[in-house]
């Protein structure tokens, strides 16, 4: 956190020096090619951009008093005036990730009001920063609770909101795990809760399949294929295909989204042909009509993996072919058609028309 500790400063001017801070970091993303920095190098840069400002006249009065402690850009004194900037970034398209409960917990609890700054460090490069008591959606428990962080949030639909209990209040509470537990004992019939067993790595609240609309499983569905290519294996009694093709699946569903579902195999196991709506591949297997439906989603799930795996795609005139010349998706690829093509002999056709053919 990075701490500012002149506690003269009022909270619109520390506003308008955060906004100042993230225009400087936007300015310059490109050229500085933070896309490929680490946490630690980002917020270094945070604090560089920090101290520039504070050369000026317009923030003189913060000039040597910005800190940097564990993760945390902070001012330090004054005890209802701290100012403190958690930094978080993501290398996908999104402004969402996670951040421990207990971020705070490297000696500055102290430190009043406390600001998110936020990178999205996908092409192109963007910052924001909010009060992070506005950020955070949703608690999720790995192996410790975490913060699910949304700068896109909308106001009102925080965590905190939802729960009755202030940002402030929440974070002073002594036993925060009693305020999540009894908001998710009974906040959404359709969510579930978990027992609260710190080694399961699970989110708090559990939703069924069967209870999510065909507009929230469809990414989901899109997801598992470009995690799990084995999922397009032949169900004809293949031991490739039988049920043990959805365990990885299953289980990262539960894991990773809080989603319980029995008959995953209902998913992908549509019966009959696509037909002549789709007049090259009528003969395919229905299975296959969601490459064609959520053919955009297939593509930016693609570029997100690439990116992940550090294997940053390369433009190439505005197609997302650069995407597809790069090692991550050459290995889905293979590995999709290996599985698809005893389903499908002209499985690889298909897929190549999907991400390669013109729209």
């Amino acid at each position: 956190m990075i701490i500012a500790d002149n506690a003269e400063m009022a909270i619109p001017e520390f506003v308008e020096f955060l906004s100042d801070t993230t225009g400087l970091l936007n300015e310059s993303a490109e050229i500085d090619a933070v896309s490929e920095y680490s946490g630690a190098r980002l917020e270094e840069r945070v604090f560089e951009k920090m101290e520039r400002l504070t050369s000026g006249p317009k923030f003189q009065e913060l000039r040597g008093r910005l800190f940097v402690t564990s993760g945390l850009i902070f001012t330090c004194s004054g005890a209802d005036k701290i100012y403190g900037v958690e930094v978080k970034s993501s290398k996908n398209d999104s402004w969402m990730t996670t951040d421990d409960i207990d971020f705070e917990g490297n000696g500055v609890r102290d430190v009043k009001n406390v600001f998110l700054l936020f990178g999205k460090l996908s092409n192109p490069p963007e910052f924001r920063f909010r009060p992070y008591g506005e950020c955070v959606g949703d608690v999720r428990v790995t192996h410790t609770p975490r913060y699910a962080i949304d700068m896109n949030l909308k106001t009102g639909d925080t965590f905190f909101d939802k729960a009755g209990v202030t940002f402030d209040e929440f974070r002073s509470s002594g036993d925060k795990m009693k305020t999540i537990k009894e908001y998710y004992s009974g906040n959404n019939p359709k969510q579930h809760q978990w027992p609260f067993e710190r080694d399961k790595g699970v989110p708090v609240n559990l939703v069924f399949f069967n209870d999510l609309s065909k507009s929230e499983r469809a990414p989901l569905l899109v997801q598992g294929l470009v995690r799990f290519p084995e999922l397009l294996a032949s169900p004809r009694g293949r031991a490739d295909g039988g049920m043990k093709k959805y365990e990885r699946f299953t289980l990262w569903l539960l894991r990773e989204r809080g989603i319980i579902c029995h008959n995953i195999r209902d998913a992908f196991s549509a019966g009959g042909k696509l037909g002549p709506n789709y007049p090259r591949f009528e003969d395919a297997p229905a299975v296959f009509k969601i490459f064609f439906d959520e053919k955009d989603r297939f593509k930016k799930a693609i570029a997100d993996r690439t990116r992940r795996a550090g294997d940053v795609p390369v433009e190439n005139g505005g197609s997302p072919v650069g995407v597809f010349r790069r090692p991550f998706f050459f290995e889905w690829f293979k590995e999709a058609v290996k599985h698809a093509k005893p389903f499908y002999f002209r499985a690889e056709e298909l897929l190549r028309s999907v991400f390669f053919d013109p729209e």
